[in-house]
C-alpha cells in the first residue's frame, strides 16, 4: 500500500482496569505474489479494534480478565484469500505463575 497507518490509545484507570482502542488505515494495493493472479486487489480499509481488562490478585498470583472487540465497525480484507472477517468479540484470562 502507499499508505499504512496505525495508532493505539491506552489508559490506565485508577482500580487496575485498562483499555485501549486501536486504529488501522491501509490504501489499496495490488496482489503483488503472483503475475496473473484471479485474486482482487486488496481494499483502503480502516479497522478498530477495543479492549478493557482488569487485573486483581487471588490466591497470591495475578491475574487479568480481558474482553476484546475487533472490526468494531466494519469488516476488512485481511489477506489476499477473500478473508474478510467480521465483527469478533472474545474474552481472555490471564495468570501469572510467578
Amino acid at each position: 500500500p502507499q499508505h499504512a497507518l496505525s495508532l493505539l490509545a491506552i489508559r490506565h484507570f485508577d482500580n487496575d482496569t485498562t483499555g485501549s482502542v486501536g486504529f488501522y488505515h491501509k490504501t489499496a494495493h495490488k496482489d503483488l505474489a503472483g503475475v496473473g493472479s484471479t485474486f482482487p486487489p486488496y481494499r483502503t480499509y480502516n479497522r478498530v479494534d477495543m479492549r478493557l481488562a482488569k487485573k486483581y490478585k487471588g490466591a497470591g498470583h495475578e491475574q487479568e480478565l480481558a474482553v476484546v472487540v475487533q472490526n468494531v465497525f466494519d469488516e476488512t480484507q485481511e489477506s489476499r484469500l477473500y478473508n474478510f472477517p467480521e465483527r469478533r468479540f472474545y474474552v481472555s484470562y490471564r495468570l501469572d505463575l510467578d
